[in-house]
């Protein structure tokens, strides 16, 4: 049977003996495939066109640069470095330092960024430095550095604020209750 004469049967829904359904299948099989390829093919040649538009790296000419930028990631960082040690950049630094502005800036980052993963405004951080008297609630230690907001991990309560050090150290013991007197206990004996 000639391919025209099979779709028009085919678009008239009769119905073929089981060869004629084999070449039917084989041939829809065929289509499908030769569509596949032709997805794939396609998909190559945009992915060749982009990374071809891509421009390269103004240092080391590598392709692998972030969209938008001049220079790669590695060389952007080597720039950075570089521009660091320069006396201009040693100025600003001592300036911006000696003014306060970078204290101040670090600790409405680490407050902002935490107050908002725990649920709290700035006011309610207030309250509790406030009452706390602006010191950690374990050592009872003061610093010019913001208080850490503890919490549990697994509920996310927040349960005072401490220094670094404690709340690293609690960090460090999984909030397990058992660890802390553990390790308590293995101090009192050898000191």
């Amino acid at each position: 049977m000639a391919r025209s004469a099979y779709w028009t049967r085919v678009a008239q829904g009769k119905r073929f003996d089981r060869a004629q359904e084999r070449r039917h299948k084989k041939i829809v099989a065929g289509m499908e495939k030769k569509k596949r390829e032709a997805r794939l093919i396609k998909k190559d040649q945009e992915d060749e066109r982009k990374r071809a538009s891509r421009r390269k790296c103004s240092d080391c000419h590598r392709v692998d640069k972030a969209d938008g930028k001049s220079y790669c990631a590695g060389c952007l960082a080597k720039r950075k470095k570089a521009y660091r040690k320069t006396p201009s950049y040693k100025k600003w630094y001592a300036e911006y330092k000696a003014s306060g502005r970078k204290a101040a800036a670090v600790a409405r980052h680490k407050t902002g960024a935490n107050l908002k993963a725990y649920g709290l405004t700035q006011e309610d951080y207030d309250e509790m430095v406030a009452s706390q008297g602006n010191v950690c609630a374990i050592c009872g230690a003061s610093s010019d550095k913001p208080l850490s907001i503890d919490h549990c991990h697994k509920t996310q309560h927040v349960r005072g604020l401490l220094c670094t050090r404690c709340n690293t150290g609690l960090g460090s013991f999984g909030d397990e209750v058992r660890l802390l007197r553990a390790a308590a206990e293995y101090l009192a004996e050898r000191l």
